[in-house]
């Protein structure tokens, strides 16, 4: 009796693990056809992926420096009215200006990097998606979506990205978007036609 309990209570797990083991195999295959299948849509280091957090240490550096010597020498020079001392504030003021410059340019590309990343983590596995849910990913609103899509489509971080004629949906594949082209040439045919077509009726029924 007990070889049989424990007979039985072997086998569950054993199916189970075979269970598991196929559907890893199967997913991985799965992964690797849709790799195989597909290019690269997606570019691995979109601008601003080095530049910006250089940008923001050297911008944090140079007025972590620049802004006290600014101060003193400002100070020193209302109390003294020395010129060379002025002329040396405006040189600290203008290392300040292109230090803080630097540091805004840096959060503004690591903002961009991470918008672009949201942006690719909403689409997920589908070649195409609404330009309202891209908004609602990132918390901005639709135009102001659409001109930061269409200047990463310029900078090259959508390889093969498009925005259709209606400005409602980016498509990241040449193919769907030829597929896109095709349906609305299809489209614009059967207008054509369909027009055409009440045109002749109207003329015979005149």
């Amino acid at each position: 009796i007990n070889a049989n309990v424990n007979q039985w209570s072997v086998k569950p797990t054993a199916n189970k693990t075979e269970e598991f083991r196929a559907k890893q195999a199967k997913r991985q295959e799965q992964t690797t056809t849709v790799a195989k299948q597909y290019p690269q849509l997606y570019a691995k280091n979109p601008p601003g992926t080095y530049s910006g957090p250089a940008c923001t240490v050297l911008g944090i550096t140079g007025t972590s420096i620049f802004a006290p010597g600014t101060l003193v020498l400002s100070l020193i020079g209302l109390v003294t009215g020395n010129a060379w001392v002025w002329f040396a504030d405006i040189l600290t003021s203008s290392a300040l200006a292109g230090s803080i410059a630097m540091l805004v340019s840096g959060i503004k590309k690591k903002a961009f990097v991470e918008r672009f990343k949201s942006y690719v983590k909403q689409i997920g596995n589908r070649q195409y998606c609404d330009i309202n849910q891209l908004a609602t990913a990132v918390g901005k609103k639709k135009n102001y979506v659409l001109q930061d899509l269409r200047k990463m489509i310029n900078k090259g971080c959508f390889l093969q990205g498009h925005l259709d004629n209606a400005g409602s949906t980016l498509i990241t594949s040449d193919a769907v978007y030829q597929n896109y082209l095709d349906a609305e040439q299809s489209r614009r045919n059967r207008e054509i036609w369909d027009t055409e077509q009440a045109r002749k009726e109207n003329a015979i029924k005149e």
